[in-house]
């Protein structure tokens, strides 16, 4: 597995997920570009995946069950370079779904791969001089 880098959302992130909802839940979580590998069918992906990898950084979150491992595992195979973030289980349990991760989860996930996640909350009643 590659090794963490500092990313800084500035940086042009772009995530891989397994589907549409691991997608909304991302969505939810961080405002990014997501690439679908519609589950085993990866090979579809790749050339997306070495496009986005030109202008950027390409971080693969996928579930953490036997299946998305050898999706991350043929990802980091055919394109070098990415960087892998995993949603860490809870509650006692073996996998964790992207698809029903806490907002929490996710951005925990990504700044434990080494991306620098900064928030710009807007300012809503300011308050007048």
């Amino acid at each position: 597995m590659p090794a963490v880098q500092n990313i800084s959302i500035s940086t042009p992130v772009v995530l891989v997920v397994e589907g549409v909802r691991d997608s909304a839940a991302v969505h939810r979580s961080i405002e990014c570009t997501t690439i679908e590998t519609r589950g085993m069918d990866v090979e579809g992906a790749l050339p997306d995946i070495r496009a986005a990898l030109i202008e950027g950084a390409v971080v693969v979150l996928t579930d953490s069950d036997p299946a998305g491992e050898r999706i991350r595992n043929y990802i980091h195979a055919e394109v070098p370079g990415c960087i892998d973030a995993r949603v860490e289980p809870k509650n006692g349990r073996q996998y964790a779904r992207v698809e029903s991760s806490s907002d929490a989860q996710i951005l925990a996930a990504l700044r434990k791969a080494g991306v620098e996640v900064t928030y710009h909350l807007p300012i809503l009643n300011p308050i007048a001089k």
